[in-house]
């Protein structure tokens, strides 16, 4: 069973999130967004995402230590009919590190998300 999110100050914030770059900065504080028109038209069709990326830096941050960056990309993939948003963990680390610190990631804290935040968006390393 997944988690349910229901933090109202996140609410509040992510209501007004993408009105102007002002309000954009809460989760560019945390993210870089590639292609920000595209990563922002998708979170405004799908708003139930963005209480769940301000605790997903906050849990990266907690296993992977200091990062050196996290950013938000979008993906889309017609043949396949999908598009999502992939958290991507950009570290120093070995790339044997990395993919350790995701699955631990993932053990104690990605695999107890909903089902339905989990189809629309994936984390993967990229060690650099």
């Amino acid at each position: 069973m997944g988690k349910k999110y229901k933090n109202p100050r996140v609410v509040k914030e992510a209501s007004v999130v993408f009105k102007s770059k002002k309000e954009r900065e809460p989760l560019e504080d945390i993210y870089t967004f590639e292609n920000p028109p595209d990563v922002e038209r998708f979170l405004r069709t799908h708003k139930y995402l963005i209480e769940i990326l301000f605790e997903a830096g906050e849990q990266i941050r907690r296993i992977f230590g200091e990062v050196v960056n996290l950013s938000l990309e979008l993906h889309h993939d017609p043949e396949e009919d999908f598009e999502g948003l992939f958290i991507i963990i950009k570290t120093n680390l070995s790339p044997e590190e990395s993919l350790d610190l995701l699955d631990k990631f993932d053990e104690e804290w990605w695999l107890d998300v909903d089902a339905s935040i989990s189809k629309k968006l994936e984390v993967t390393v990229e060690p650099i």
